[in-house]
């Protein structure tokens, strides 16, 4: 029922046309609004409510729009990164002879410019050995990175290695993929390999 009907259902129209005489034409549309406002107050409510969110979502999407690139990167860096970790690895190696299970701790060291030392204790095969290594990697400022790693057993080459990796948490922790392996005899060997890193000292917000 619209507003004119439900207020000629209460107010016959024959009252409503007595009042509204050009001398009273005022106090008509008084009424009239007073009568619409008592009858339909949720409108009036619903519509401020309306708009009272509208302003806060307006608000909200524009202080998010603001905050959105201090928190997600534009902070990261090879400097930031520089500091010892600790690091788990495990994965598979595959040989066209089959699959083969590698795992290894270790810990690295990087300095401000990028460059890389440490050493891991690793697990292929049931084959167990400690291996030293030596690379850099290059930190973006979305805290993406790479690194380049080439891997030492008694002081011989044994492979060389590259990573993608994603550092997260301010820096504090970072999670890596093998990109590829390569022997000493130049084959590359297909691998999956994954690597969780763990900050063990430096500063985090050099």
């Amino acid at each position: 029922m619209s507003e004119q009907e439900e207020t000629e259902r209460i107010v016959p129209s024959t009252s409503l046309r007595s009042l509204c005489r050009p001398a009273s034409m005022f106090a008509c549309t008084t009424h009239r609004a007073a009568y619409r406002d008592a009858k339909f107050p949720l409108r009036r409510l619903t519509m401020n409510r309306t708009t009272v969110r509208l302003s806060t979502s307006a608000v909200l999407a524009l202080v998010l729009a603001g905050a959105m690139p201090a928190a997600f990167g534009e902070n990261c860096s090879t400097a930031k990164a520089a500091g010892s970790y600790g690091f788990k690895l495990t994965g598979s190696l595959l040989p066209p002879t089959g699959a083969v299970l590698g795992a290894g701790v270790g810990a690295v060291t990087a300095d401000a410019e990028g460059n890389l030392a440490g050493g891991e204790a690793r697990n292929v095969g049931g084959g167990f050995a400690t291996e030293t290594l030596h690379g850099t990697w290059t930190v973006n400022s979305d805290c993406t990175a790479t690194a380049a790693l080439s891997v030492y057993a008694s002081g011989t080459l044994v492979r060389q290695t590259s990573f993608s990796l994603v550092f997260v948490d301010d820096m504090r922790v970072g999670y890596a993929v093998e990109q590829a392996l390569v022997l000493p005899d130049g084959t590359n060997l297909p691998a999956v390999i994954i690597v969780d890193l763990s900050k063990t000292s430096g500063r985090k917000n050099q």
